[in-house]
This record gives C-alpha cells, sequence and structure tokens, in this order.
C-alpha cells in the first residue's frame, strides 16, 4: 500500500480496468485487499485510472439542499445533482459518486459500512466498464478442469459457496469464481475470484485457519462470514477457461441430484435472464444506472452485446437444468464429472 496526503492507497487491476481505492481507515482498505487479492497489483499500473474512490472515517455530510431524490434501493435513498450520485445510508453513512470523472467518495464512522460501500461501489463500475469492454459477468459459480468450463446459475442463497469449497478439493478442478462469472467473447470464462461469503447457517470447516475468515453485517442482506481468498488462491485458475457447460440449478429437497438437457429453445430463454439482463449480479444501481440520453445510449449497446453473447452460448454451449440435492459433496461430483466427461 501506498501513501498519499494521509491516506493509504492500493490498485487493482480488473482485466485492463484500474482502481484506485484509497482511506485512511486502514482496517477498510485491507478488507477490500482481501477481496480482491486477485486483482491487487504490487505497484502503480502505468495505465490511467478507470475508477479512483476515496474513503473517510469520519460523520457523514449533508446531502446537498439542490439534489433531488431520484429512486430508493434496499441499501439507501438515492439522490443526483449535476450528475453526482449520492447515497444516504439512513444517515449513518454517505457515499457520493461523480459519473464525469469516475471518482467515489464515502463517508462514515461505522468501519462494516465504509467497507461495504467500498465493495458494492467497485463491483458496480466495474461491472459496467467491463460490458463495454465486451467481458460480461453472470451471478454464478464457475469452475475448470483442463481449460474447460462449467458455470453453475443458482438462486441468490442457493449454495454456490459451499459447492465451490467442495469441488476445489478435487485435484483437477479449479475455481474461476465462486459469484461472478465473466465471459469475454470468444466465451472465454476469465478467473474472478473473490472473497466466498457463508450465511451463519452454513456448515465451515472447523479445520478452517480463523486468520482467513471475518464476519461481517452488510446493509440489506444481514450477517455473513468471509472466507480470503488468500485460503484457497492455490485453486483458482491461472488461466481463461472454454465454456462448455451451462447448469441452471434448482433446489429439488432430494437426496439425489438430477441433470436434464435443456432444448436450444428453453436454453436460451435461462441464458437471456441471466446474461441479457445480469439477474441477481452484485451491481446496484445506486452506482450503475443514470439518467441521461447517452448512459441510454450505452446501456442499448451493453444490452445487444449482451443479447448476442447470450445467443451464441444458447446456441453452442450444452445446457443443463439441474436439481440440486441436499447434499452438497453429491451436487459437487456431479459438476465434477460433467466437467471431466464434456472436457475430455
Amino acid at each position: 500500500m501506498e501513501m498519499t496526503d494521509g491516506l493509504s492507497d492500493l490498485y487493482l487491476n480488473f482485466y485492463g480496468c484500474i482502481v484506485k481505492v484509497s482511506s485512511d481507515e486502514r482496517t477498510c482498505l485491507d478488507n477490500v485487499r482481501r477481496d480482491f487479492l486477485y486483482f491487487l497489483c504490487s505497484q502503480p499500473p502505468e495505465k490511467p485510472l478507470s475508477v479512483s474512490i476515496r474513503l473517510h472515517k469520519e460523520p457523514p455530510p449533508p446531502v446537498p439542499a439542490q439534489a433531488k431524490q431520484v429512486f430508493q434501493t434496499n441499501e439507501g435513498v438515492c439522490y443526483e445533482y449535476e450528475q453526482i450520485r449520492y447515497v444516504d445510508y439512513s444517515g449513518k453513512a454517505l457515499a457520493r459518486y461523480d459519473f464525469r470523472s469516475e471518482e467515489g467518495v464515502g463517508f462514515s464512522l461505522d468501519d462494516s459500512l465504509l467497507y461495504e460501500i467500498s465493495y458494492i461501489m467497485v463491483l458496480s463500475r466495474i461491472g459496467e466498464l467491463l460490458d463495454r469492454k465486451g467481458i460480461h459477468r453472470l451471478h454464478s459459480l464457475a469452475v475448470s478442469v483442463d481449460r474447460f468450463a462449467v458455470i453453475c446459475l443458482l438462486p441468490m442463497g442457493g449454495g454456490k459457496t459451499t459447492l465451490a469449497l467442495e469441488l476445489i478439493k478435487a485435484n483437477d478442478c479449479f475455481l474461476l469464481s465462486d459469484e461472478i462469472a465473466a465471459i469475454d467473447g470468444s466465451l472465454q470464462v476469465l478467473p474472478f475470484p473473490l472473497r466466498l461469503g457463508v450465511t451463519t447457517t452454513e456448515r465451515i470447516d472447523p479445520n478452517m485457519p480463523g486468520r482467513y475468515l471475518r464476519s461481517i453485517t452488510r446493509i440489506a442482506y444481514g450477517p455473513k462470514v468471509l472466507i480470503d481468498v488468500e485460503y484457497f488462491i492455490q485453486k483458482v485458475a491461472t488461466e481463461p477457461a472454454r465454456l462448455g457447460v451451462v447448469l441452471f440449478g434448482e433446489r429439488k429437497n432430494s437426496n439425489k441430484p438430477e441433470l436434464k438437457r435443456l432444448s436450444k429453445f428453453a436454453a436460451l430463454y435461462h441464458v437471456l435472464k441471466y446474461i441479457t439482463l445480469g439477474y441477481q449480479l452484485p451491481q446496484t444501481k445506486a452506482y450503475f444506472f443514470k439518467f441521461s440520453i447517452g448512459y441510454f445510449i450505452t446501456l442499448f449497446t451493453i444490452l445487444l452485446s449482451r443479447l448476442l453473447s447470450g445467443v451464441k452460448i444458447a446456441l453452442s454451449v450444452k445446457c443443463y437444468r439441474f436439481k440440486l440435492a441436499d447434499n452438497p459433496h453429491k451436487n459437487a461430483q456431479v459438476i465434477a464429472s460433467v466437467l471431466r466427461k464434456n472436457g475430455s
């Protein structure tokens, strides 16, 4: 970490999108580093910044009187004035984002709020910038064997992290992402590992060293236990993998998982839901949705690119309905079997 004007800085490189995060709160910045370890730069990149975020542990200032309320999210109330977005988190925190300069600032005396604001802001802005580059993200688990990838799309809270931890126990399985599968125009799945998150009701290996675990209380979704990227970094894929199979998971409440091949028409419906619309992506509209003609043109271009990628996946990739059993180990065995069979 570098120091500038009393703030500590770290730099992240998301496939050419450079993010600088600065803070006077070292704990908050360390949490950001632990979340995005895979993308951490050892020194400031020569490329220009794509996004700059500053976090201050101090009382949040008031929303400017000129700002008008534009909408409300689960996390807070959003205001806007001259293309600057203000997000008020119930008076406990305030975030300000200037879409013109791609600069964000967060204020709070609450460490967890300040940290969560940074996480949401980074993923939201990087999401749009990667979309512009033709790299589209899905809310899904992605694993690979011998540079052949399977992505498994599950509903929020569907057990992606539990499945990921089971899968990486196998010597030949490597994690591309537990939460966000990033796919480029040639249908290569790019490594996009983030911290793993499990709810307080999910089981964690009791032998996992405590130094890799953190507990957080999220603004709108309750407590969660985070597992650092460093814990499983040796099981993260180092190269992109060719997308070969897409599994659309659903809960079955049974002792035996089931796979059923989808027709291309049925696959198209599901793929477009997740690809074109970005269903359940961790990308809040507070830092994404804007009110300008230029933005709507950009959004149309992004949606068109996502649509074409979705059609390409539905027509050229094997798609299955995956009914999960209650046993995560059995579910992981099915995914690993699909990987090895189709990748060979």
